[in-house]
């Protein structure tokens, strides 16, 4: 059994949604959670963010709320950048995870910039249940969120019940509860950016290139 935790990144303005995933082997889970707490206990110890704290990429990267008792890293979006980078090198480095990111593009309005989510996210269960068949495993799928939007649980209930491999409805939690739908967020957020290359963001373009030897599809797919 593999646990995939899922999170998306994008805007409508953008017209990009992108979803991106952390795969974990059920065996490999609490040894790779240690490695990540340990990395919280060092944000706390040295910057003041406690392990309760959300690590909210878009807001994290971008200096805003307070996540630290130190005022000083709060104000600073170069420190902020640094502790976020750090995490991603946490879990670059657990060779047992692997990731993946997909995304599409819509220039529509809102209810366009929905649907083309809900598509993005079908073509992710579809590849990831495709995947899963092949390795002779299966998945449950954990997001973040309350499970009122039924779109998604369409999108597993759409797989063929006599093969299926990702098992059950989405898992919904929200991420400010789960260290791995933060981790799955850092991912997202880092895929969205190399796939915007916004002159803005150059700081974060090089952050998703890290994870290649783990990206199952080598990078981000557009679907």
């Amino acid at each position: 059994m593999r646990l995939v935790y899922v999170d998306d990144s994008g805007t409508e303005i953008s017209g990009i949604a992108c979803f991106s995933w952390i795969e974990v082997p059920e065996q490999v889970w609490s040894p790779v959670l240690g490695a990540w707490l340990d990395y919280r206990d060092d944000l706390w110890r040295h910057h003041g963010v406690g392990k309760t704290v959300e690590i909210h990429s878009t807001s994290f990267t971008n200096g805003r709320g307070r996540p630290s008792c130190n005022d000083q890293f709060n104000a600073s979006k170069a420190v902020r950048r640094r502790v976020f980078e750090r995490g991603l090198e946490v879990l670059a480095a657990q060779s047992e995870v692997q990731v993946g990111s997909v995304y599409g593009r819509t220039t529509g309005r809102r209810g366009d910039y929905r649907d083309e989510r809900m598509r993005v996210y079908q073509e992710l269960i579809r590849l990831l249940d495709e995947r899963m068949q092949c390795r002779g495993e299966r998945a449950l799928v954990v997001m973040d969120g309350d499970g009122t939007d039924s779109g998604y649980a369409v999108a597993h209930r759409a797989l063929r019940r006599s093969t299926r491999h990702v098992v059950e409805d989405p898992l919904f939690q929200h991420s400010d509860r789960s260290h791995w739908l933060q981790m799955a967020d850092m991912v997202a957020y880092s895929a969205y950016q190399e796939v915007l290359a916004h002159p803005s963001k150059a700081f974060a373009h090089d952050w998703y290139p890290r994870f290649r030897p783990q990206d199952v599809l080598g990078g981000p797919w557009q679907v």
